[in-house]
């Protein structure tokens, strides 16, 4: 029994001592991940103080046989007056796919939501469903005119390990088809694409109070005002 216990013992400090190791080897992510929040907050509310990017948390994740950075609840709203437009995902992950130039693979929720409140009214509650999964690609390094991987192409320095997240690339399918709902009411809505399967880097725009507000438009206009 003393020899079980002295093994237990062991194993539980060297999974301890592990999981120190693996902690700390995603610091450094952890970091630039907080610090993309925080910069494009800062982007945003230069161009609209209205609006604001933030999320619940941002921890470590996959232990002990993955290493990802975990967010919780990426929230972006936008208020106007008596109005605020609001869209988030439950989660996101991101994973180092080059530390070079600081790209990462990202996953997130399968479901958005979205909502829509004026003063002295319900808020309209909207979930939004794709039912393609975009493959989406954040980087630290810029734009690909500016760092290009092709052969003859510009170069970049080598990224600091937290510099924050600043272009990103979608893989784009030909259609895509996205279920919107409200109050057990649902559309689908199809939109033809020009398909894109290499990644094209592009900035983060700083705009972001038209798109949403444009966003949350359609889905009232596709849920609320068409019968």
């Amino acid at each position: 029994m003393k020899k079980f216990y002295t093994v237990l013992v062991l194993l539980l400090v060297l999974t301890g001592g592990y999981y120190g190791f693996w902690r700390y080897q995603l610091s450094d992510d952890v970091t630039r991940v907080e610090a993309t929040i925080e910069h494009h907050n800062a982007e945003f509310r230069k161009h609209n103080r209205w609006v604001t990017l933030k999320a619940d948390s941002v921890s470590p994740a996959g232990f002990p046989f993955a290493s990802r950075v975990h967010v919780k609840r990426p929230t972006m709203t936008f208020v106007w007056g008596e109005e605020t437009y609001g869209v988030s995902l439950p989660w996101a992950e991101l994973s180092l796919r080059d530390s070079a130039s600081g790209t990462y693979d990202v996953t997130y929720s399968p479901t958005a939501e979205a909502v829509y409140a004026k003063s002295g009214q319900a808020p309209e509650e909207y979930s939004v469903t794709p039912k393609e999964t975009l493959k989406v690609l954040l980087r630290a390094q810029g734009d690909s005119r500016q760092c290009s991987p092709f052969p003859g192409g510009a170069r970049c320095a080598r990224v600091g390990v937290t510099d924050p997240l600043i272009t990103y690339a979608v893989q784009v399918p030909e259609s895509l088809t996205i279920t919107m709902e409200l109050n057990g009411k649902s559309k689908d809505a199809q939109f033809k694409m020009i398909p894109l399967n290499m990644p094209i880097f592009m900035p983060i725009p700083p705009e972001m109070d038209h798109p949403l507000e444009l966003f949350i438009g359609m889905l009232r206009e596709a849920l609320v005002f068409q019968k």
